[in-house]
Order: structure tokens, then C-alpha cells, then sequence
């Protein structure tokens, strides 16, 4: 019994000392985050940023949106896209705050580990894009630009695959120059002059390449449309351009001439082997993409040739170019030949009497210059 009093009065002891070393550790603190607070130190940032994995700097980002997209947060807009989402928050070696988003999507019919990381100033709540990798390799602001279109326009779930992690992640990831804060991010583009009127398409895949916006006139068809047509002022002959879904399947490209008036099927069939084209098996437009199309006179001769597009406005496009040559009876003879024929990434630009065809992930173009009636490849 005694011995039983002697165990009771030592646990007794014990629990008293350890109450007493918790009240004082317990005032220690207080004291030290009054300190830290009154020095200006953001005691309760610090220890969320410490006890929780999605910190204040990674809920600015996921919280904020692009200017260009202002009705979707980034956070949801991206979960919602990309396969595998994950978010990390670190400090660089230059001392910027950095917060990197993983995932997972389709590049060049690929699954590739997306790595995003964004530029944050946690005191102003602000933030910028800063790199996109696939694969570890770093993309250019062409392919950046559309994927943020596809992410924030489609906003649909990518397909799942294990990410890794950055080459650019921890140690000089943010040495590159980073783009417009709370902008669009295409800081390459510029608004087109009001007198020049804007259609509205789903992605830019046939540019001007001046402002990076779509051409003058252009018109777009997709799946599930009517037709579409372009009028069309070929040196004074008059016709307009038809795209839609051929009969019974297929892709309706055809320039039908006002006196006399006859059609003919713009060439854009995939016999060409060597040429990776748009359309499935059947003739088709593959998932995802659209058709473009637009008039302009590369050599300002008064007859504009006819540019043909599609593409899926984020890593494949395709063009083809024609021009019309007056002849003595249309019905007989096809006035319309295929001057050029071209595939490359994101979009395709014109420029004056040039076609300029993006290609890889360092902003390189392959350029067409259109002289004496044939386009020379630079």
C-alpha cells in the first residue's frame, strides 16, 4: 500500500514538472512571437508556410488569374486540365520566391510531365509565368501562349502520368526573363488597330505576323459547324472560299467562281506521304482541331493568294497556299495551284511576302519568302 502511495506521489511530481515546463515553454513563445510580430516578421505566414505543404505563396497563384482569363482561377483551371496535379512552393538561389505546378498532358499526340513555375512577390500578392518545361525542356512563348489558351478555353481533364521533377526547379530556375505579371501571357503580342476588324476564333493558328493576332478576314470552321465562306476579290474576278464537311465525308475546301460559276476543290488531301497531315483515316478533322482560312496578296500584285489552315492552336499546325491564275475556261481547267504546302508548331504567321513556320522550343522559324510566283525556303 505504501509503496502504491510512493509510485502515485512521483507520477504526481512528474506531471507537475511537465505542466510547469509546458507553461513556461507555452510564455517563451508567446513572447517570442509578440517579438517577431512587433519586429515585423509574419510569425503566422511563416508557420503556415512551415506546417502546411499548400502555403500562402502557392494560394496566391492558384487564387490569382490571368488578365486574359478573368472569370477561371489559375488553381482550378489547371486541375482541372492537367492529369496528376501537384503544387510546390520554394525559394531560389537568387532569393525569388517560386511556385511550381506538375502535371500531366498531350504534346505532339505524347504524354508529356507539364512543369509550370510561376515568380511570386508575397508582400505585393502578385506573381509571373515564368518557364514551361515538357519533359524538362523549356518551351518558347509561342507554345507557353497557347497552352494557356487551351488550358483556360478548354479547361478539360489531360491524361495521367508520374511527373519529374524540373532541371530548372531549384537551382537557377528563375534566370530567365519572366513574362508580363497579371497580363496575357503573350507579352509578344500587341491589340490590333481598331479600324481592322477581329473575327472571333477558338485558337490563332493563322496570324498576322506583325501583331500575332489573326489575319484580316479570317474564317474558321470546326466540327459540328455550318459552312463558312470567305468572299473573295481575285483580281477582279469574284468567287468565295467554302469550308466546311465534305460529302459524303471528308473536308470541304472549295472556291466557287461567281461568272461562270464553277468550283473547284482547293488541294489539301493527305496522298502526300511525307506530309503529316490534320484529318483521321476517314478524311476527318482530328480532335481538337479547327480550320482557318484568309486571303492575302503576297506579292501585291492585286490578286491575293489563298492561305488554307488547321491546327489545334497549342503544338501542330499546317498551312497550304494558293493562287489563282486567270484562264479561258474555268470549267476545264483548275485556275487554283498549290504554291506551298507546310507544317510547324502552335500557329502560322504571315508577313508581308513571307510565311513564317515555328518550330522546336527555342523560338526558331522557318521563313518562305513568296518572289516571282514561288515561295523560296530561307
Amino acid at each position: 500500500m505504501e509503496a502504491g502511495k510512493e509510485v502515485g506521489k512521483k507520477v504526481l511530481k512528474g506531471m507537475n514538472k511537465f505542466y510547469s515546463f509546458m507553461t513556461g515553454l507555452g510564455i517563451i513563445v508567446v513572447a517570442a512571437w509578440l517579438i517577431l510580430s512587433w519586429m515585423g516578421v509574419d510569425v503566422q505566414s511563416a508557420v503556415e508556410e512551415a506546417v502546411n505543404p499548400e502555403s500562402e505563396t502557392i494560394r496566391i497563384v492558384k487564387d490569382g488569374h490571368f488578365q486574359k482569363f478573368p472569370d477561371k482561377p489559375i488553381g482550378e483551371a489547371f486541375e482541372e486540365f492537367f492529369g496528376t496535379p501537384s503544387w510546390e512552393s520554394f525559394q531560389a538561389e537568387s532569393g525569388e520566391d517560386v511556385v511550381e505546378f506538375k502535371g500531366t498532358c498531350m504534346f505532339m499526340d505524347k504524354k508529356v510531365n507539364a512543369t509550370i513555375q510561376f515568380i511570386v512577390n508575397k508582400d505585393k500578392r502578385t506573381f509571373k509565368l515564368h518557364t514551361v518545361e515538357f519533359n524538362d525542356i523549356p518551351q518558347n512563348g509561342l507554345i507557353q501562349a497557347a497552352l494557356m489558351e487551351k488550358v483556360f478555353e478548354k479547361a478539360q481533364g489531360g491524361d495521367a502520368l508520374t511527373g519529374k521533377p524540373s532541371a530548372a526547379s531549384k537551382q537557377g530556375g528563375t534566370e530567365k526573363t519572366p513574362s508580363t505579371q497579371k497580363a496575357s501571357v503573350q507579352p509578344e503580342q500587341s491589340q490590333p488597330v481598331q479600324s481592322q476588324p477581329v473575327p472571333t476564333v477558338s485558337s490563332v493558328i493563322l496570324a498576322d505576323g506583325a501583331t500575332v493576332a489573326p489575319l484580316k478576314g479570317l474564317i474558321e470552321w470546326k466540327p459540328g459547324q455550318e459552312d463558312v465562306t470567305l468572299p473573295l476579290d481575285l483580281g477582279g474576278e469574284k468567287a468565295e472560299l467554302r469550308l466546311g464537311l465534305g460529302h459524303p465525308n471528308g473536308i470541304k475546301c472549295q472556291v466557287v467562281l461567281k461568272q461562270p460559276s464553277v468550283g473547284w476543290e482547293l488541294d489539301i488531301s493527305q496522298d502526300d506521304p511525307s506530309f503529316d497531315v490534320p484529318f483521321d483515316e476517314t478524311g476527318e478533322l482530328r480532335e481538337g482541331f479547327v480550320m482557318q482560312a484568309a486571303a492575302h496578296d503576297f506579292d501585291e500584285d492585286g490578286t491575293p493568294e489563298i492561305v488554307v489552315a488547321a491546327g489545334d492552336g497549342l503544338v501542330e499546325s499546317y498551312a497550304w497556299v494558293f493562287s489563282y491564275n486567270k484562264v479561258d475556261d474555268p470549267s476545264q481547267l483548275n485556275p487554283f495551284v498549290q504554291k506551298l504546302k507546310v507544317t510547324g508548331q502552335t500557329r502560322i504567321l504571315v508577313e508581308k511576302n513571307k510565311l513564317l513556320v515555328p518550330y522546336g522550343s527555342q523560338g526558331l522559324f522557318e521563313e518562305y519568302a513568296y518572289v516571282d510566283k514561288q515561295f523560296y525556303k530561307k
